[in-house]
């Protein structure tokens, strides 16, 4: 895992936070809202530079931004949903009905409302 100190961009108008993991490239994560509440749509790290625990590093970030713009969060990124269920230092994020424990209750419970 790397030690660098990556600077992290919240960009409302795109709905995405954002990672420069070098010069002119991004990590970053969508979302879209519903009030107070950001559903973690997509989490992405480029191609060339995964396997480096650069995920990680941009999900610290970004949920302890979340945290502190004061939003609750509904992860539907697999790796989001992952990530969150193996750190219980971020359920207090999790919106009310989504199991801490149980993270693919909410995207089922998403899918079957789409229907």
């Amino acid at each position: 895992m790397t030690s660098k100190v990556y600077s992290l961009e919240h960009d409302t108008v795109h709905k995405e936070y954002r990672m420069e993991v070098a010069p002119g490239t991004f990590a970053r994560v969508t979302y879209s809202q519903d009030d107070q509440v950001l559903h973690l749509n997509y989490s992405e790290v480029p191609q060339s530079m995964r396997g480096h625990g650069l995920g990680n590093i941009l999900m610290e970030q970004v949920l302890a931004k979340i945290q502190a713009e004061g939003y609750q969060i509904l992860p539907v990124c697999g790796f989001i949903r992952n990530y969150v269920a193996e750190h219980q230092e971020w359920h207090h994020l999790l919106a009310d009905g989504h199991e801490k424990g149980e993270p693919k209750l909410a995207l089922e419970s998403q899918r079957s409302v789409r229907r």
